[in-house]
């Protein structure tokens, strides 16, 4: 852990980490959560450390972290239904792609 980082400096580039998550998450693209995983817990152990008052004022802070850390896990949960889903409809398409193929296999048998 890092301990002589300013825990308000931390919170200023973990709001950064997490805005820049949710716009990766916004537009198609990956989010790597393993830093700011890092970085969160550095936070809340930097916080738990200060003297009871000092800690105190980052109560609203921490309760913003989890508000939008919660956003991004209903985001990707979103993403991976979508996904599931486009699996589902793409083995679908390819079992009435073969079921037609075969279907006129058999109707070009007949014919012949």
């Amino acid at each position: 852990m890092r301990k002589d980082i300013e825990p308000e400096k931390l919170y200023k580039f973990i709001w950064g980490e997490l805005e820049a998550s949710m716009d990766a998450l916004d537009n198609g693209g990956e989010v790597n959560m393993a830093n700011l995983d890092r970085n969160v817990r550095d936070f809340c152990n930097i916080v738990t450390k200060l003297p009871p008052q000092e800690a105190k004022k980052y109560d609203e802070k921490i309760d913003s972290i989890v508000q939008y850390l919660t956003n991004i896990v209903n985001k990707l949960t979103e993403r991976k239904i979508d996904i599931g889903e486009q699996i589902n409809y793409s083995n679908y398409r390819k079992k009435a792609q073969s079921a037609y193929g075969a279907a006129m296999m058999h109707n070009i048998n007949e014919a012949k």
